[in-house]
């Protein structure tokens, strides 16, 4: 009988280790990395371009006054079309001394191409979790770390920190 007791802690730690793992490896998925695509010759690279024309104009450029810019397209209001999000990867020209560079949320409107969100980070990331039907951002501040992240919520008309 006492076999049995013997084998408890190694079942016990078993059972909890693989209930961590999976809620890790669920909590990993949960999330969507987005895959930016560098090339400037796309409809949403020059949509976005003009876009941030006046917050840009101070920028000149060689070849065409084409900022340094990558793009990912991802559905945030889950209705089918995917929103733009832009990242400015120049270090030297938009970033800061900790890389943080600025990223913008783009989302079509009858009217055009209009700015959601605007965040100062290192990196960012797509919450499965949502508000009033818009998924929420998490902003990492620091390069390979997990320490300092915001999570970023619909606030009607734009994307706001989340007090906590």
């Amino acid at each position: 009988m006492l076999k049995g007791f013997k084998r408890a802690p190694i079942i016990l730690f078993l059972f909890i280790a693989i209930a961590a793992l999976t809620h890790y490896s669920i909590s990993l998925k949960a999330k969507e990395i987005l895959q930016f695509d560098y090339s400037d010759d796309t409809v949403e690279y020059n949509a976005v371009r003009n876009a941030l024309k006046e917050e840009l104009a101070w920028y000149t450029d060689a070849i065409d006054n084409q900022p340094p810019m990558a793009i990912a397209r991802t559905d945030l209001n889950m209705d089918g079309k995917d929103e733009i999000i832009a990242i400015l990867n120049e270090e030297t020209l938009f970033c800061d001394q900790d890389l943080k560079c600025p990223h913008y949320v783009f989302t079509y409107t009858r009217s055009g191409l209009i700015k959601i969100g605007e965040f100062k980070t290192v990196g960012l990331t797509i919450a499965d979790s949502n508000t009033s039907g818009i998924r929420d951002i998490i902003t990492y501040p620091f390069k390979n770390s997990q320490k300092g992240i915001v999570y970023y919520k619909w606030a009607g008309r734009s994307y706001q920190a989340e007090s906590k």
